[in-house]
């Protein structure tokens, strides 16, 4: 609250003492919240839409530059969360692809917490974000977006929008890592359609590539 109002801690509990004297908000710690979910969507429906894109765009870029590199995985969806509200207002395209980058982190974490819809939508979010010269500027990130879009649709079953995703990745690798992801990802989704044929013939085409052999 301080970063966002930009005022000292002690402005910040200065101003709140109405607000807690008439039951309306609680303080917890070192947190203040609405006493009842109905008063925060009260509030919020009270700003007009407009001004809501601003302020999101304000606090998430207030706590990107906030948040250090060390922390950024523990407050990536509260960061993402502002972003992504205030999407029109991205001003550059290295803004784009500092959210999109922000996005794929958060995929990444929501996907291991078995949030696969959730996954889905930052990775889809992140790759919008995306300029046509992407996968030349940020090779990484762009394959990252689009290896997390097919692992998201495995994981939600959806097996012909992976296969038809992962039909293009194979030209987009750049390193023999990528090239070995790739190659799981297909793996997976053979095993998926319950053709075990095909996913070995994938792993030893992939072992061909690389100059090794299949094993017995």
């Amino acid at each position: 609250l301080a970063l966002a109002l930009e005022l000292s801690e002690a402005e910040v509990h200065a101003s709140l003492l109405g607000a807690m004297s008439s039951d309306l908000v609680a303080r917890q710690d070192s947190e203040y919240r609405f006493v009842h979910d109905r008063l925060r969507e009260a509030q919020y429906e009270l700003t007009p839409e407009d001004e809501r894109a601003v302020l999101h765009h304000r606090l998430g870029r207030l706590l990107d530059i906030d948040t250090p590199d060390e922390l950024l995985a523990e407050r990536v969806f509260e960061i993402v969360h502002h972003f992504n509200r205030g999407l029109r207002l991205l001003e550059s395209q290295r803004e784009r692809d500092r959210v999109a980058d922000l996005n794929l982190l958060a995929s990444l974490k929501a996907r291991a917490s078995a949030a696969n819809d959730a996954a889905a939508n930052y990775a889809e979010t992140g790759a919008s974000l995306l300029s046509a010269d992407a996968w030349e500027r940020l090779h990484e990130l762009a394959f990252g977006l689009a290896v997390e879009r097919a692992q998201c649709d495995l994981r939600r079953g959806r097996l012909d929008a992976a296969e038809e995703r992962l039909a293009t990745l194979p030209q987009r690798t750049a390193t023999l890592g990528d090239r070995a992801i790739v190659a799981r990802l297909r793996m997976g989704l053979h095993i998926a359609r319950n053709h075990p044929h095909v996913a070995i013939e994938v792993g030893r085409e992939f072992l061909r590539s690389v100059g090794l052999d299949w094993p017995d």
